[in-house]
């Protein structure tokens, strides 16, 4: 059955559009309010109108304000419960404490998930500078990944790798692998901490590396699956089948933007996650193209 909107879809679709706008308003989203009706004004048909509500309907965007709670988050629960193993801290606090002190060697260092062929503009690095910032943390426990090898022989204890989001793990599974950090293994812990993390990632790495630990202060499921038939039967109640959804999104809604699917990113977003998802300073791209990709002539909701 082909995708149609249904019954009241322009009642929906100013409903949304006015919600996002008061999120916009209340500095809660700081998407440009042009940047999303450029965006929107893209789609012209009902279907297609409709379509993209739903999108923004589903979206789960973090600002700076909230990706700095998750922060806090990350590093005062998950992170300090994680190296108790190997470091004497009776509090969540007294992890930060410790890197905050320059003099005193920690056991820790922080790593940026970036490789040598990466571009400047990864979110790792940029990651750990927010992390420095917000809770002060002396540069001295910061480390490239060249540099994890030399830390350990020297004596740190715990390894913490940072990234902004842990996807489908394949691409952490190949940082691992490139920067040799499995080598680690017997001689200090090693701990993955994205800010938010899939579920689908988290088993991927706990089947390539069993021993690496992995903490995020948001966890994803397959409940943010944009085409799961949960998520359409909320968006429509129970009026529109997913894969009629998909196959409108792939067959009518992408080809607007111009984004050609590809084995490396197809048309649901690397490891086909089909995410609704967001950074202010970034976005996966395990979420679908159509909210990230560019190109002139068209604009991108989201910043990729």
């Amino acid at each position: 059955m082909a995708f149609k909107a249904p019954n009241g879809a322009e009642d929906y679709i100013e409903r949304v559009s006015n919600r996002v706008r008061d999120l916009i308003d209340a500095g809660l989203w700081d998407i440009p309010l042009e940047r999303m009706v450029g965006w929107f004004s893209g789609f012209t048909t009902i279907d297609e109108r409709y379509f993209a509500a739903c999108l923004l309907d589903s979206l789960v965007y973090r600002s700076p304000t909230q990706f700095s709670a998750c922060i806090t988050s990350l590093f005062g629960g998950p992170c300090s419960l994680a190296v108790q193993s190997h470091l004497r801290i009776n509090d969540d606090v007294d992890l930060i404490k410790l890197l905050r002190d320059k003099f005193k060697d920690p056991g820790v260092r922080l790593v940026p998930v970036i490789c040598d062929s990466d571009p400047p503009s990864k979110s790792g690095p940029l990651v750990i500078r927010r992390i420095k910032k917000q809770l002060g943390i002396a540069d001295r426990w910061m480390i490239w990944p060249s540099q994890i090898g030399a830390a350990v022989e020297a004596g740190a204890k715990v390894i913490i790798l940072v990234d902004d989001f842990l996807g489908s793990g394949k691409q952490a599974e190949g940082f691992c692998k490139k920067q040799q950090v499995r080598e680690m293994a017997g001689k200090a812990k090693v701990i993955y901490a994205p800010v938010v993390a899939h579920e689908k990632g988290i088993e991927h790495l706990s089947k390539f590396w069993p021993e690496l630990t992995v903490i995020s202060a948001e966890k994803l499921t397959e409940d943010h699956h944009f085409f799961s038939q949960k998520t359409w039967d909320f968006l429509s109640d129970g009026q529109i089948k997913a894969s009629d959804a998909e196959d409108f999104y792939i067959k009518k809604m992408l080809p607007l933007t111009g984004f050609v699917p590809g084995k490396i990113i197809p048309a649901t977003g690397v490891g086909e996650l089909a995410l609704c998802f967001g950074f202010s300073h970034s976005t996966p791209n395990n979420s679908l193209p159509i909210l990230w990709f560019d190109r002139e002539g068209w604009c991108s909701l989201l910043e990729r």
